[in-house]
């Protein structure tokens, strides 16, 4: 992958940003299948989640499962339906 310059547009004396639509939507549909998942409390490991997903979410392909700093997680799906199955379940605790 190359890194062009781009230079900033400036409209009216302040810098605008410009999304292209092709890349919006490339991305919306890279991350359609996830759902962000946040725990009160306790912030647990990647592998409890992992643990918990087995153990309650095993009508489905096994999701990735990926940590971000601020302390969510991302759960990603192999198939739209996976993703709707589990929210429609509902939450197990």
């Amino acid at each position: 992958m190359t890194l062009q310059y781009v230079a900033p547009l400036v409209r009216n004396g302040e810098t605008v940003v410009e999304l292209c639509k092709v890349e919006v939507h490339l991305e919306t549909q890279r991350w359609e299948h996830a759902l962000v998942l946040y725990v009160e409390g306790v912030e647990p490991t990647i592998a409890a989640i992992e643990r918990y997903i087995t153990a309650n979410w095993n009508y489905i392909a096994k999701p990735k499962v990926y940590y971000h700093n601020d302390g969510y997680f991302l759960v990603k799906f192999t198939m739209l339906e996976d993703k709707d199955e589990v929210l429609y379940a509902g939450f197990i605790c």
